[in-house]
């Protein structure tokens, strides 16, 4: 049985994801989830702030980060999961979001996020060492 792309999953209000992108240098985008749609196939949600948690004080390139608190407009992604042999394997959200350091949605981008694992850091190239 081959993987397969179903619109809905296990998303829940107050889940955190993430996106990553970037050309010679890694930055990440974090959502929460604010609402569920009745049918359960689209999520309300916010862009999240990040705060940093640099565990190795001696790599000044890289910023280690986790999500915190939501900020900005709101707006409304597309769930999908991955089930593979009978079992949702992966949740995602793709959809527009505000790019911009407001969470204005003036600024919009596509991107596809994936749910955030509980207690886990996620490297960002650290400010000034980008583009």
């Amino acid at each position: 049985m081959k993987n397969e792309r179903i619109r809905t999953g296990n998303v829940k209000v107050g889940d955190k994801f993430y996106t990553s992108w970037g050309y010679d240098q890694t930055n990440y985008d974090f959502l929460v989830v604010v609402a569920i749609s009745p049918t359960g196939k689209t999520a309300t949600c916010r862009m999240c702030k990040a705060t940093v948690e640099n565990k190795d004080s001696d790599n000044r390139f890289i910023d280690e980060l986790k999500p915190s608190e939501p900020f900005g407009d709101m707006f409304r992604m597309v769930i999908n999961a991955w089930v593979e042999k009978g079992r949702i394997t992966r949740d995602e959200l793709r959809g527009q979001y505000p790019f911009c350091v407001d969470g204005s949605m003036e600024n919009k981008r596509v991107g596809t996020f994936w749910k955030v694992e509980e207690g886990k850091t996620y490297e960002q190239t650290a400010f000034g060492y980008g583009h």
